[in-house]
């Protein structure tokens, strides 16, 4: 990221997208969650699905949520994902050693990383290394997803 951008993100020139939040949490070494909500510390944390506001929303009305971290020595984020039909997401790529894991809950999901595409139907669940660049791609009847973001660093 560019001085520039960070600047605009500090003094809240500007309203970063999923990826920039992304990219700014893995240079800061931190989960999305630390990034947004430093201050998470009780024992038992209970996250309503409809609290947290979508990082993403896309044009057809799709989005994805962040519903928590699990902190610990590697970090895992729980998402919740909907998807259009047809609606398509490009990932960035994460820090080397990071996986995902994607359970389609209805619908399909096309999933491509790295030039290889595999379909992933509802009640099946695929899991990627995710440091190089991926797609999520909704079938014809659009889809929602759960997916978890293994995180290799901790704080």
């Amino acid at each position: 990221m560019s001085k520039g951008a960070i600047v605009a993100v500090e003094n809240g020139t500007t309203n970063p997208n999923l990826g920039t939040i992304v990219r700014l949490a893995d240079a800061l070494g931190l989960t999305v969650t630390e990034l947004l909500e430093p201050d998470r510390q009780n024992a038992i944390t209970v996250v309503p699905h409809a609290t947290p506001e979508p990082l993403w929303q896309g044009d057809g009305g799709s989005a994805a949520t962040l519903i928590l971290t699990v902190p610990g020595r590697t970090a895992v984020e729980f998402w919740r994902w909907a998807l259009a039909p047809g609606e398509r997401y490009e990932g960035h790529p994460h820090p080397a050693g990071t996986a995902e894991t994607v359970t389609v809950l209805t619908g399909a999901l096309t999933l491509a990383v790295e030039g290889r595409t595999v379909e992933v139907p509802a009640d099946a669940t695929a899991t990627f290394t995710a440091d190089r660049a991926h797609t999520y791609t909704a079938g014809p009847d659009g889809c929602v997803f759960l997916m978890t973001v293994h995180l290799p660093h901790s704080r």
